[in-house]
Order: C-alpha cells, then structure tokens, then sequence
C-alpha cells in the first residue's frame, strides 16, 4: 500500500471519523470487547459477511489494524485505500482520480505514450468543465475564461497511487473566503468545475445504457444533445474522454471524485465513473453530431467595434458590438467578452486611429433588443 505520510495520517486519524465513515457506508458496530477492540461486519454480496477490528492507539498494532481495515473497504468499493482514507480525514480540497485498466498497469506502471495520453486527457477533461461553468456551450471557444485558466494553474498533480495507474488531482479552493460554515455562502469555483464534470459524465453513462451508439439513428443521438450540454457536456469532453480510453489501450477508465468536507452539504452528483468502450463510443457519436450541427449553424461577421462596455453585472469582463457583414446583409451583433486576451483584441480595434477591422465566428440568437453572436470563436483583428 503507498499511502503518502502513511505513518502520520494513520497516527492522526480520528477513530470517531472511521466509525462515522463506515456507518454511513452500511458496516453495523456488532460488539466490543472487554479491552475494548470493537468488531464492525458488513453484508457483502448478500452473502459474504466482511468483518474489520478496531482498536486505539494504544494498541502496539494500532496502524497495522487500520491498514487492514482500508484494505477490507478498498476490496468492497473498489476504491484505492488512499481514496477512501483522504475521505475519512476529510480531506482539504476536492480531489478527482483518473485510473487507467491498462493491461501492463498491474504494478502501477505503464508505457510512456501511453501516460502522456493520460495526463493530456485529464487535462483537457478539467479544462473543458472549467470553460463551461458559466457559460455552457458545445464547443469550447479559442481562447478560454479567465476563471476556467485560473482552475487550471491552481490544480495540483499529487503523489501516483497504486491501483492499475492512477492519475491524482488535487483542486484547491481558490481561497479560505470562499469555504466557512455559512450554507449560503458562495460554492467555489473549483467545486462547481468538478460538479459540472461529474454532472455530464452521469448523463453520459445514462444516455449510454438507454442508446446503442453502433446502431440507433442520428435522430436519436440528437435527441440528447440539448441537455447534455446544459449539464456541462461538449464535443471537447467527448474528445477528452476518447483519450483517456485510447490511453489505457481501449480498457476501461475510472473517474472518481473525493469531495472536501469544507464546503457546506449540498446535492452533490455521483462521484465515480467507469468510462468504457461502450461509453466511448458513445461520446464519439456525440462529438461528430456536436460538430456537424455546430458547423451548420456557424455564421462569421466582418466588420467594425463600435461599443465596448466593460461594467457587467454578469461575471463577464465585458459587452462590445460589432457592426458588419454577415452573409452579405449588414447586421450589428453583441458578444460577450470572457477573457483578457479577446477584451484586449475588442479595446485595440475600438481605439486605433483607423478602426481596425475584425472577424469573429459564432451562433447567432436573437434577444428582444439585440441579435447576440453565442458561442463565438476565432475572434481577432484582420490586418
């Protein structure tokens, strides 16, 4: 077992908290004995009775007691017992594990090519629900949020876990403001990444069970799109998650969530996945339908910044108008600004001596006073 500072977690553990943890999982306390080591024993399977002992630390093998109580719980989840020992503790922040089923990752190794593959899916799993909290959307824009950049330099690779291969997240919160004991107070952004996650990656499962994405029609594939892109699901994810399959050689994925009990208790969605092949290609089929419509859709203005409003009450950086040609028709459309780099490309052309000239791609959705461009892309200066 690799549990990392294992001498000081298991020294540190709050015995209140194990008993508490395994209550709540269906263990039942069945006695304790006279020198005080309790019995605790779980129905397993409908027939295999598992039973765990727990003594204190003035036991001389204290830490090896609790070390076989976390095997006996890993061998029932089918978690790692540093999983299951971050959740007892309580652990400081949010963490997400990617465990790869590679067929060479019995030892907790596997090919280079393929970790790199691992690694770069993970990341662009994290990357495409950090872009889409606020703004959900089917395809990622060029340039990102600053808030989803920011999750991103904040998140942390923490020590390997044995286990097949498993790939260790740590999600800071942003800061000790944001977590408190106020059930009103603010979810941090980090959390809402991880929920957004979990949230497409649950509808992804369902929709995977109900569907055959090797026979059913188009039609049906559409029907789903819709709400799983409200739920934080893109084309990006689709692809993120073909990765992680590619990188265990088309085994299956787990993805699981440990959430920090620093934040208040609220609905939380599931916390663990098993991306496999039938999912896969499932959120291929996705993808391909995403963008395909996407494609259909996508309309492209040329024209001129003759607005820029950067007093928003919407989490938005800014407001600006774009005055041009779409289609050959003049139209004036609204974007709304997300991140530095594109405010900057907007307050550039809007302020140079001759207007500089911009294009911009996107969806184009009427309001009641306006006809905004959603969704946009390949926003930039024609020189």
């Amino acid at each position: 077992m690799t549990l990392h500072n294992t001498h000081f977690a298991l020294e540190s553990l709050d015995l209140m908290r194990l008993k508490n943890y395994l209550r709540n999982t269906g263990w039942t306390h069945y006695g304790t004995t006279k020198i005080g080591v309790e019995t605790w024993t779980f129905k397993h399977d409908d027939s295999d009775l598992k039973r765990v002992l727990i003594a204190d630390q003035t036991f001389d093998d204290y830490r090896e007691g609790i070390q076989t109580v976390l095997r006996t719980l890993s061998e029932i989840e089918g978690r790692t017992e540093q999983a299951i020992l971050d959740q007892i503790m309580g652990i400081e922040h949010d963490v997400i594990r990617f465990r790869s089923m590679h067929s060479l990752a019995m030892h907790g190794q596997i090919p280079l090519v393929d970790g790199m593959k691992l690694y770069q899916g993970a990341y662009e799993a994290l990357l495409s629900a950090a872009t889409v909290v606020e703004n959900k959307r089917p395809i990622l824009p060029n340039r990102k949020p600053n808030a989803a950049l920011d999750f991103i330099e904040q998140a942390q690779i923490g020590q390997t876990e044995i286990g097949s291969y498993v790939l260790v997240i740590h999600a800071p919160f942003q800061t000790d403001a944001e977590v408190g004991d106020d059930p009103d107070l603010k979810v941090p952004y980090s959390r809402r990444v991880l929920e957004t996650l979990a949230n497409a990656l649950d509808y992804l499962s369902g929709v995977s069970s109900r569907v055959d994405p090797e026979s059913d029609g188009e039609s049906i594939i559409e029907n789903h799109l819709s709400h799983f892109v409200d739920l934080g699901g893109s084309a990006d994810l689709c692809r993120a998650l073909l990765q992680l399959q590619e990188s265990a050689e088309d085994q299956p994925v787990e993805i699981s969530l440990a959430w920090s009990d620093r934040i208040p208790k609220r609905d939380l969605p599931h916390s663990h996945f098993v991306i496999t092949p039938r999912i896969s290609q499932m959120a291929k089929r996705i993808e391909r339908t995403l963008q395909r419509k996407w494609n259909e859709e996508l309309k492209t203005i040329t024209g001129w910044v003759t607005r820029l409003n950067s007093e928003t009450s919407d989490g938005s950086i800014a407001t600006i108008s774009i005055k041009g040609q779409i289609d050959q028709l003049e139209r004036t459309v609204r974007l709304t600004i997300m991140n530095d780099a594109d405010y900057d490309i907007a307050l550039k052309a809007l302020s140079s001596k001759r207007k500089s000239k911009v294009m911009c791609r996107g969806q184009l959705v009427k309001h009641a006073n306006h006809t905004a461009m959603e969704h946009y892309i390949d926003f930039k200066i024609l020189e």
